[in-house]
């Protein structure tokens, strides 16, 4: 079951690492690595309308959503150009674009994220750590970022400031699904705390309405390995 489930880490790191692909408004995320807070159904306790766990997740205070700086029409036309290039894999293209943004804006997080999703997807390891730590000094909330700066130190065998990143990103925003998947897999694989993981998926398991059978059989395998501990 672990060989199985490292394959599927490898293959969720890649996807998490490069899902961040929209331009954000102002003030909002687009996507569910980037996702505005959908509106799931209410619970009735006694006739009175009781929030469900996943509503109260996601209605959490997200301080990234809070903190992003207005742009200018211009400058978002501008980003909207240079995510265009990124998604084409255009990344000679897309990072002069995108290096030219943080030039003229260094305080704008989602530049540097975009920066450090570039350089990873060709394997500049190093680069893309400076990127993302940038993108997280320009905004210390910018969940993204420390969600992929947790995944590529957990891959060098930092584990502990791994952790500290999905951390973050859970405080940033306590209804970002992927930090709690991410997490699980730190805790379960790597630091042998199989309660605290089979929490982290059972949370991810929720906020993404039960979706993923590879996570299905990751929490169906925890729970057999704790009833017999």
């Amino acid at each position: 079951m672990n060989i199985i489930k490292h394959f599927w880490v490898v293959v969720f790191g890649v996807v998490l690492l490069t899902a961040c692909s929209s331009l954000p408004e102002s003030a909002s995320q687009p996507s569910q690595d980037m996702a505005n807070p959908v509106t799931p159904s209410m619970e009735v306790d006694n006739g009175a309308a009781v929030a469900s766990p996943k509503q109260q997740l996601l209605a959490q205070t997200n301080y990234f959503k809070q903190s992003q700086p207005s742009i200018s029409k211009r400058v978002k036309q501008r980003m909207t150009a240079a995510l265009a290039l990124k998604q084409k894999q255009q990344f000679a293209d897309a990072e002069a674009a995108f290096s030219t943004l943080a030039d003229e804006f260094a305080d704008l997080s989602m530049v540097w994220l975009h920066l450090g999703d570039i350089a990873y997807a060709q394997s500049h390891i190093d680069e893309a750590i400076g990127h993302y730590q940038q993108a997280i000094n320009s905004n210390k909330f910018n969940y993204f970022a420390h969600n992929r700066l947790g995944h590529l130190l957990r891959h060098q065998g930092q584990f502990a400031s791994a952790l500290q990143h999905y951390q973050q990103a859970i405080q940033a925003w306590p209804g970002f699904a992927q930090a709690y998947l991410n997490r699980g897999i730190l805790l379960d694989l790597y630091r042998g705390d199989k309660t605290a993981a089979l929490a982290d998926y059972q949370t991810y398991q929720m906020l993404t309405d039960d979706s993923d059978n590879h996570i299905k059989s990751w929490i169906a395998d925890l729970g057999r390995q704790l009833d017999v501990q």
